[in-house]
């Protein structure tokens, strides 16, 4: 082959080469163009995907996270904190007196409340809490890395700032008053599960309502916070002439039992902790079963109806008590459960409610 074919095939060649690589890039090109406008595409379909997905999650009245946003939260944040050994605490707020504000004023009142109480929740929270409306006139806060002495604190800070806060009517700026809330803490506890630890919370708030105290918390199980003056309160229970039925040892005795058992509340400081609990206990159901033979005597000698009725309740009630005190002897951590059986079940639920059934023996 001569010397000018084997340049010009060469030539050829190398000309087709380039016009293959121009026609290569100016495809490559094309195809990012395209990638570019497909992924821009994909990044908008995913912020509508987001949108969507937090709209979902969110409060559409007070703009604060749903009751799906803490059910999808919990489980996590419960998880987080099993791993790294960091406290977890939870409040649980109930606004009093909603559903008579929502009644008497309307709904558009009744959302305004709504609005402020999930302001001052937010204004009072930290960056890294998360605030939801767990339903009705309920909010749930939830405080990563804080112990509940923190939630407390917490709990506190928060009723004040909503308390602080006048209720007006828009529309006249008439005077509403102000707002009081009843509030449960609670801090998680290793294995607890995430409804475990709301029923806990919710248990403290309902103590808190029934009381008529503004707060309640679940008290310490460490009791070892450094003494300052604040306005944090044990969940004690406070008597009030109210409760009295009129016969005179029977209303001494219930008040007596309101001292001991505030004794539980907060826990001692001691190297004999334990055996000092379970020394007000032994005491406390002594009290408690003298109380009952001496009411259930009281009652029949009226010719009370319920008599044989409310003696069946007193001996179902010791023997939880009892039961209860069995577990804790036996080492099983039920403190939790046996306060909470007394302050609810034993003196708000059978001593100011069961027993009111037979105040009018005695004029009341």
């Amino acid at each position: 082959m001569k010397r000018s074919d084997v340049v010009a095939e060469f030539q050829a060649t190398m000309g087709g080469l380039l016009q293959t690589t121009e026609h290569l890039q100016a495809l490559n090109a094309t195809l990012k163009t395209r990638l570019a406008g497909a992924s821009e595409q994909i990044s908008r379909l995913q912020e509508r995907l987001d949108r969507v997905q937090l709209d979902n999650m969110i409060d559409s009245v007070t703009g604060v996270g749903n009751r799906r946003l803490l059910e999808t939260c919990l489980p996590r944040m419960i998880a987080k904190a099993e791993q790294s050994g960091e406290p977890l605490s939870l409040l649980l707020i109930d606004l009093d007196s909603f559903k008579e504000f929502n009644d008497r004023h309307g709904h558009v009142i009744g959302d305004d409340i709504l609005r402020l109480a999930a302001s001052a929740l937010k204004q009072n929270s930290r960056q890294d809490d998360l605030v939801c409306r767990y339903g009705g006139d309920e909010f749930v806060v939830l405080l990563p890395r804080t112990s509940l002495e923190g939630a407390v604190l917490a709990g506190n800070k928060v009723r004040s700032a909503i308390s602080a806060r006048e209720l007006r009517k828009r529309s006249t700026n008439e005077s509403l008053g102000r707002l009081s809330v009843s509030i449960g803490a609670a801090q998680h506890k290793t294995g607890e599960l995430a409804e475990a630890l709301i029923d806990r919370a919710d248990q403290w708030m309902y103590l808190a309502k029934e009381a008529g105290r503004g707060s309640a918390e679940e008290p310490s199980p460490a009791g070892d916070a450094p003494r300052q003056k604040r306005s944090i309160r044990s969940p004690r229970l406070v008597w009030q002439p109210a409760y009295e039925c009129g016969e005179v040892l029977i209303d001494r005795q219930h008040r007596q039992m309101f001292d001991l058992v505030n004794e539980l509340f907060p826990l001692p400081v001691a190297e004999d902790r334990d055996r000092r609990i379970m020394a007000t206990i032994d005491k406390l159901m002594a009290h408690i079963a003298e109380h009952f033979r001496y009411e259930e005597s009281v009652l029949q000698a009226r010719g009370y109806a319920g008599t044989e009725e409310h003696r069946m309740i007193h001996a179902q009630l010791l023997g939880e008590a009892r039961r209860l005190r069995q577990s804790l002897a036996d080492g099983q951590d039920v403190l939790d459960d046996f306060r909470l059986f007394l302050c609810r079940t034993t003196v708000v639920e059978h001593m100011l409610g069961t027993d009111r059934e037979f105040f009018s023996l005695f004029g009341r």
